[in-house]
């Protein structure tokens, strides 16, 4: 992380806690490996977002454009597991503001408060439908306090990001 407004933002949503809390609860032994990419497009649409199938590197992608940034929710589900990766960028620069994986996020957060916690905090894990779309639910409402958080900031605010 490369600021401490990157920081900021990231506590302001309680993006910590919210995502081990998450992991925690949903550490599951039985994994859903063989679900269908349709299903899960409609759990999308059911939460209200229009996601895509991105056959090539397997993974589901959300892509929005607000003022001059862009937001992406990408998540990819391989052997029952929820990799989760949000972002920022600016569209007129064409730069990557910030964000990344949740487990990185999260471990950036652990170096710059000095919490001691050894490895990442886990993927969460979904044994069917009903979990996963708990998951998306949780994790995307943490992607529209992102959002928000960093719509919050001016322009020149958003700038300094990268800094």
């Amino acid at each position: 992380m490369e600021s401490e407004k990157q920081l900021k933002i990231y506590e302001n949503m309680n993006f910590y806690n919210r995502y081990e809390r998450l992991s925690e609860k949903y550490q599951l032994e039985n994994r859903f490996e063989n679900y269908a990419n349709e299903n899960v497009i409609a759990l999308y649409q059911e939460l209200g977002y229009k996601a895509k199938h991105i056959k090539k590197n397997n993974f589901f992608k959300i892509e929005e454009k607000i003022e001059n940034i862009k937001f992406y929710f990408h998540t990819c589900l391989k052997y029952g597991n929820t990799e989760l990766i949000m972002g920022a960028s600016d569209m007129e620069k064409n730069e990557f503001l910030l964000g990344g994986p949740f487990a990185h996020i999260s471990k950036e957060i652990e170096i710059l408060k000095n919490i001691e916690k050894e490895g990442y905090i886990r993927s969460p894990k979904f044994s069917n439908y009903e979990d996963l779309y708990e998951i998306l639910k949780v994790t995307l409402h943490i992607y529209e306090d992102f959002k928000r958080e960093v719509l919050k900031l001016s322009s020149k605010e958003v700038k300094f990001l990268k800094i």
